[in-house]
């Protein structure tokens, strides 16, 4: 009975702090902007804003840059739109100060729920001897621009950088923080290993943090990974407080579809579509049924204390299914270390010595 109590007191909470509607998202005014600088053309599908079709950049925007790319007049002279405002705090954050080429733009993502247009960001160093190729994919709720500082970290060391917005994230097409399945995730790193990878020099790493690493294990268990290794940093297989949250949705379902989400990023998530929860549990229990990730060497990264994943279970998952792969826990770092500005140089240093190892 106190369970019940407790689960519909939770409810009660949820319901109370949860009732931004989608359009009351400032981000996807943000993203219209920029959309509409990438293209000079807008329009609307459906009362829900879309970028136009054909919306793909190929060849992508190329930058070269000889130095840190805020002083440069190239850049400058794009004025005060919201691609340069975007821009801008992407290069902050990155905080490189080597030459390097950076392309950004779209490709296309067709799924059978429709196609979708992934926003991509590949980096360049300016030397031709590159170390090889790392793709990052970021969490639930962000966009990949928070991941530029450790991009600029890899990038500095010689690698080049792959980064995407996840579907319904930062530029990418697609419901606003939402997937009619998980299954799409792995389709968009099929997509990236077909489309982009060939064109970038070998070995071929990958990186994912919380539902990136999700979509790595997806990909992994339903298609021949060309990965050398992986990196896995508080991967998502479920959530914290995993039982209690399906409660709390089995009460609410009915009535609750949006609550209010937070993101430090002006890309990030403001409303949280539930619909999203409901189609993590449905990936979850078919993840159950898997017996061999086929996962190539790989380092599972947690921090000591996770308040978003499930880290403990989420470890066991992996590793029954792949016991080849190393866990490595750090402490005094949180869930979200990877997309601060500054991460502790011990995370990033765990992940290059593996991806560097012989």
């Amino acid at each position: 009975m106190k369970c019940i109590i407790g689960v519909l007191c939770f409810s009660f909470v949820i319901v109370s702090c949860a009732t931004l509607p989608p359009a009351q998202d400032p981000s996807v005014a943000f993203r219209d902007a920029i959309w509409e600088n990438l293209t000079d053309v807008s329009i609307k599908e459906g009362g829900e804003s879309q970028p136009p079709s054909p919306f793909t950049t190929f060849p992508l925007s190329t930058k070269e840059f000889e130095g840190a790319p805020q002083a440069t007049a190239e850049f400058s002279s794009q004025g005060k739109t919201a691609l340069h405002t975007y821009l801008t705090e992407f290069y902050e954050r990155l905080a490189i100060k080597s030459p390097f080429t950076h392309q950004y733009g779209f490709i296309p993502l067709p799924s059978p729920w429709g196609d979708y247009q992934l926003f991509v960001h590949i980096l360049i160093p300016s030397d031709p001897s590159s170390r090889g190729t790392i793709l990052m994919l970021h969490g639930y709720v962000s966009d990949s621009s928070r991941l530029s500082p450790t991009a600029g970290y890899f990038l500095s060391r010689g690698w080049v950088v792959l980064l995407t917005d996840l579907p319904g994230h930062g530029l990418s097409t697609g419901k606003r923080g939402d997937v009619p399945g998980f299954h799409l995730y792995g389709d968009m790193v099929q997509c990236l290993v077909e489309e982009l990878l060939p064109r970038l020099p070998r070995p071929w790493m990958a990186l994912g943090h919380s539902t990136g690493g999700l979509a790595l294990l997806d990909y992994c268990s339903r298609y021949t990974a060309p990965f050398e290794r992986l990196a896995l940093y508080a991967p998502l297989v479920r959530t914290a407080w995993w039982n209690l949250a399906k409660g709390v949705r089995f009460f609410t379902k009915p009535f609750l579809h949006h609550t209010a989400a937070y993101s430090a990023s002006p890309l990030g998530l403001r409303v949280f579509p539930v619909h999203w929860f409901d189609e993590l549990v449905t990936w979850e229990r078919g993840a159950q049924k898997i017996q061999d990730l086929r996962l190539p060497p790989t380092i599972l990264i947690q921090p000591d204390h996770d308040e978003v994943v499930n880290s403990e279970y989420n470890a066991r998952y992996i590793t029954a299914r792949a016991p080849h792969v190393q866990r490595v826990r750090l402490k005094n770092i949180d869930h979200f270390e990877l997309d601060s500005r500054a991460p502790v140089e011990e995370l990033l240093t765990t992940i290059e010595q593996f991806f560097t190892a012989p």
